[in-house]
């Protein structure tokens, strides 16, 4: 992968754990590789539920840090609170 980050997507905190991925050129993922792959690294509560793949490159700070505040933002829109 070329970058990939993870947000809350769901209407409470502690809410689902979504993944979005920006893959890298000439490569064609799909949602299942992604979480099979997750769950052989990480613990299965931590895994992503659903994935989302982007075609332009994640939000991403001066420092390079990728910004989960914009990756949020679909999820929440209409919401009257937010997950800080």
């Amino acid at each position: 992968m070329s970058c990939v980050g993870s947000v809350g997507a769901g209407a409470a905190p502690g809410s689902l754990p979504a993944g979005v991925v920006y893959p890298k050129e000439n490569t064609d993922p799909t949602e299942g590789e992604m979480i099979e792959h997750c769950r052989g690294l990480i613990a299965g509560y931590k895994c992503p539920k659903r994935v989302v793949f982007q075609k332009d490159s994640l939000p991403k700070s001066g420092p390079g840090k990728i910004l989960k505040t914009e990756l949020r933002k679909p999820y929440w829109e209409g919401k009257t609170k937010q997950v800080n």
